[in-house]
């Protein structure tokens, strides 16, 4: 995180740059499985997707396990992006759920 706030975990050529302040963008970047719902509904977004995309690794390193259901195809990692509640499970401490929580807005 840099000194105003920004989140920078890698970028792998992927990310769109200069998203800043109230810019929004409508094109598509990223790993399908990190990627925020209104960019797979495309929908304009902004720099908030980056704190989904954190939230994903966070989940991913707090229990092992992606957080959403993959499946065998994109289609259905999508609709479980899209559709599903997201569970917690019981051994992650009370400070761990609310950090994963959090909106990211």
């Amino acid at each position: 995180m840099d000194s105003v706030g920004h989140l920078k975990i890698a970028d792998f050529g992927l990310a769109l740059e200069n998203m800043r302040g109230r810019k929004k963008a409508k094109e598509h970047a990223g790993t399908l499985g990190y990627i925020a719902p209104e960019m797979l509904l495309g929908q304009r977004y902004n720099a908030a997707v980056d704190w989904w995309a954190f939230g994903v690794i966070l989940y991913t390193m707090a229990t092992g396990e992606f957080p959403f259901y993959c499946g065998n195809t994109s289609e259905t990692l999508v609709a479980s992006v899209l559709q599903d509640t997201l569970s917690y499970p019981e051994c992650l401490s009370t400070a761990t759920q609310d950090i994963l929580k959090k909106p990211c807005h």
